[in-house]
């Protein structure tokens, strides 16, 4: 038997988020590579790529904030139901 969270034990039911990773890794290659195209130093490139993390890990809370919301609607309407 393993062990699942709710959100585990929910989401295996939906084929969509079953076959989903649970984690993910970002290598962050290429900064200085652009930083040299760009006639920039390698630092630059270095602030870009950490700017570019950071736009995407915003968007992945969003939507996970999203999803949570949507979640508990679904809730209250199924309680409402009751």
């Amino acid at each position: 038997k393993t062990s699942e969270t709710p959100s585990t034990a929910q989401s295996t039911h939906n084929p969509i988020l079953r076959d989903l990773p649970r984690h993910i890794a970002f290598i962050c290659d290429g900064n200085s590579r652009w930083a040299e195209r760009n006639s920039l130093p390698k630092s630059m490139g270095h602030a870009a790529g950490a700017d570019r993390v950071m736009n995407l890990l915003k968007a992945l809370q969003s939507q996970s904030r999203w999803q949570q919301q949507q979640k508990q609607q679904r809730q209250r309407q199924q309680q409402q139901k009751q």
